[in-house]
């Protein structure tokens, strides 16, 4: 119910702002927010029903596999997403460079596209960024960005008039998406591959049966 409540929001802002007639070419940033969070609930909501029906999820005529089957695209054309989140956050740390800043959350607060939405997640997002993280990072971090974006467009579709509680639960829902999304990225150390390795024979350590 938040997700289609949040992609409502997003509905709203593209059928104003993306029409044939309009130079939407420095609009990447938002491009890219849009096309991630729509496609990852999809395929998020997708899961969800195949595993709430269970095996008859798997037939063909199913809506919950036909579902799941045909969501996944969207996550991969025009850029699979894991792409995109890494452009969403080179985007947003060229311009935090352009300006001088540092400091992620001061950044997205003063930001139309992420203004108000940075406002209400408090200190979820006060924290100085690396200008070297690795790619994974660059990831994870443009996915919490992302669902910023999203949080905005909410925002902007409950000031114009859409039911209060259905909005209220949809940020709800988003802050709580971002701040697991956050504690991963800021917390979660760094595997790094381990090279020429072989890996041990895990049958040699198993005990002889008594």
């Amino acid at each position: 119910q938040a997700h289609v409540t949040n992609c409502a929001a997003l509905c709203l802002d593209t059928a104003e702002n993306a029409g044939t007639d309009m130079d939407l070419s420095g609009e990447s940033l938002k491009a890219n927010a849009f096309k991630t969070t729509c496609s990852d609930w999809m395929q998020e909501a997708a899961q969800s029903l195949v595993q709430l029906v269970g095996g008859n999820g798997y037939r063909a005529d199913h809506i919950a596999g036909r579902s799941l089957v045909d969501s996944r695209p969207f996550q991969i054309f025009e850029g699979s997403n894991d792409i995109l989140y890494q452009q969403v956050t080179e985007s947003v740390m060229k311009s935090m460079r352009r300006v001088k800043e540092t400091h992620l959350g001061r950044y997205l607060a003063s930001e139309p596209l992420t203004a108000r939405a940075a406002h209400t997640l408090g200190d979820v997002l006060a924290f100085e960024l690396d200008w070297k993280m690795p790619q994974r990072k660059l990831v994870e971090l443009g996915r919490a960005i992302s669902r910023v974006v999203s949080m905005e467009m909410t925002i902007e579709l409950g000031e114009r008039g859409f039911a209060a509680d259905l909005i209220a639960n949809a940020l709800d829902d988003s802050r709580g998406e971002i701040r697991t999304i956050i504690e991963g990225f800021r917390t979660r150390r760094l595997v790094t591959l381990l090279d020429d390795v072989v890996a041990p024979d895990w049958l040699a350590r198993t005990r002889p049966a008594l």
